[in-house]
């Protein structure tokens, strides 16, 4: 996931502000099939421009530098529980990320596929997060309450 969490929150908003939950329309319609492919190539379209502005409107040096210090984290820790293969992946994937490597983050796959996650998933995660941290045990539930 995308850290910080308030300077992508933009961008998920407008992912799912475009998103049509309810679309009940096509229901029992014999194009059903075809006008569903339409719509998962458009959306496809729709992620992949809010993934390429959001790597260039967040993807500055600063950030680049902390997620190849992150991964580099990653991959030590890899190499200390014998995930060699892991670690050789991780530490590259690091190396292409470092604001001096002269490849530019909208084509780094890893960066890419992030950023699509976080806008795709963030709402779900944050949800299951809150929910995960939430004390319900200290609050009683009463279902049914002696009038």
């Amino acid at each position: 996931m995308y850290d910080p969490v308030d300077r992508i929150q933009p961008y998920i908003d407008r992912y799912w502000s475009s998103r049509d939950l309810f679309d009940m329309s096509n229901l029992g319609s014999r194009s059903r099939a075809r006008k569903s492919a339409q719509k998962k190539q458009k959306s496809g379209l729709e992620i992949e421009t809010l993934v390429s502005e959001a790597i260039s409107g967040l993807g500055d040096n600063k950030w680049r530098a902390l997620y190849e210090d992150r991964l580099l984290r990653q991959g030590a820790l890899f190499q200390l529980v014998d995930r060699a293969e892991d670690a050789k992946l991780v530490r590259a994937t690091a190396a292409v990320l470092h604001p001096d490597s002269g490849i530019s983050a909208e084509e780094q796959p890893f960066v890419r596929t992030m950023m699509r996650l976080t806008i795709e998933q963030g709402p779900f995660r944050a949800l299951a997060e809150a929910l995960e941290s939430a004390r319900l045990d200290t609050v009683p539930i009463n279902l049914f309450p002696e009038d």
